[in-house]
């Protein structure tokens, strides 16, 4: 996703034509920004657990994952018995 976004902006540029008039926003744009504001927040949560807790941040954050894995198995599980 983040690539197909990356290159169609590219492919504007790399054109050579003339931007269009601006008009109203691309969402792309704005997913791909809220995309990036996700990545460098939840990296920096993580690191911040890691400094903090040491080898103890890790582990919050897989069993963090695993609960969330199966929450989330437990969840599609009674959708497809319905």
């Amino acid at each position: 996703m983040i690539t197909i976004l990356i290159s169609t902006e590219a492919e504007k540029y790399a054109s050579g034509l003339r931007p269009a008039p601006v008009g109203a926003p691309d969402p792309k744009i704005g997913l791909l920004c809220r995309i990036w504001i996700a990545f460098v927040l939840e990296a920096g949560i993580g690191a911040a657990m890691v400094f903090h807790f040491n080898e103890f941040g890790i582990l919050g954050a897989a069993i963090l994952l695993i609960g969330l894995i199966l929450y989330t198995a437990k969840g599609s599980s009674t959708v497809l018995t319905t």
